[in-house]
């Protein structure tokens, strides 16, 4: 009896074992992100390229050496770098499955000649949006190609802007057009659907990523030199709105201020914005600088541009 009982155990371990081997067969081994190279060296931008994953798997990574997670951001480019770090990246499966983190070396050389317009790193993530992959990938060299026309505008001694910068596409009800943090910006879906031809807002956000202000600077401002170096260093003029001379307010911000702010630079100072803007990066913005640079007061310069409006 006992024999046999020991002979049926042996049977169920057996048919178990087979059961699990069926389930998860050899070849069923979760894959590996496979690196074009195991390092990557540059002077200005770099490239780390993988060969594409299995259908429904994901290449995630980080870029500052910790083991990347569900969330981290997805590969959906060749990843661009700007300085010397230790990239991961791990492959992630619709079951929530992981691969082993795989580690790529990325040494940044000094360059012979300092390059006076620098570029930036500039990476997209689209995988929860693969809709609008043509839109973000024309977003991604726009920013790529703008980027060191408007580090220069807004440029400050002693000031590096960020180099390594990250679009984000989500499929968010919350988010109306797209928000700026840091060196990352999130566009919505739900804007970009419904106004395809709004490329502009790239270097609206992405002007937000170079102004880095630490500290409060009235919204007017930040908005207005962001829309100033959309619309009078990128848009079309055909594109600018006309500004309502009975509804505009410099404390609108945006194309309001963007607007006012040219007009102001033309007339009185050519690097107004560049001087304003190197204030509010400092911290030491306040109103009466428009005096100071341009001998009136804000009040009065609004004034006088609205006057200037109605001669049009």
């Amino acid at each position: 009896m006992g024999m046999r009982l020991s002979v049926m155990v042996l049977a169920v371990l057996a048919q178990l074992a087979a059961c699990a081997c069926a389930e998860e067969p050899a070849g069923a081994a979760i894959p590996q992100p496979k690196p074009k190279a195991a390092s990557v060296s540059f002077t200005d931008v770099g490239l780390v390229e993988f060969e594409a994953p299995p259908d429904a798997w994901v290449i995630r990574y980080t870029l500052d050496g910790k083991a990347p997670t569900a969330t981290s951001y997805a590969c959906c480019t060749p990843i661009r770098v700007a300085s010397s770090l230790t990239l991961k990246a791990a492959c992630f499966g619709p079951d929530g499955k992981s691969s082993a983190p795989v580690a790529v070396e990325c040494v940044r050389k000094p360059a012979e000649q300092k390059d006076a317009k620098p570029k930036a790193a500039i990476n997209v993530d689209f995988s929860a949006t693969p809709d609008l992959t043509e839109w973000a990938l024309r977003a991604q060299k726009d920013a790529e190609e703008q980027y060191p026309i408007m580090a220069e505008k807004l440029g400050s001694e002693g000031f590096s802007p960020p180099r390594q910068i990250m679009l984000v596409f989500k499929d968010d009800p919350k988010l109306q057009i797209a928000a700026t943090g840091g060196t990352t910006i999130v566009f919505a879906r739900s804007w970009i659907k419904a106004h395809p031809t709004d490329t502009g807002t790239v270097i609206h956000e992405l002007a937000h990523v170079i102004q880095s202000y630490k500290r409060k600077v009235p919204g007017w401002l930040t908005e207005g030199i962001a829309d100033y170096i959309r619309w009078w260093t990128w848009e079309p003029p055909e594109r600018r709105g006309r500004i309502n001379p009975a509804r505009a307010k410099y404390t609108n911000g945006y194309q309001d201020a963007a607007a006012f702010l040219y007009w102001a630079e033309k007339q009185y100072d050519k690097d107004l914005v560049r001087k304003l803007n190197d204030q509010a990066r400092r911290g030491t913005y306040k109103d009466e600088l428009f005096k100071e640079y341009t001998g009136k007061e804000l009040d009065a310069l609004w004034k006088e541009f609205v006057e200037s409006l109605g001669k049009k």
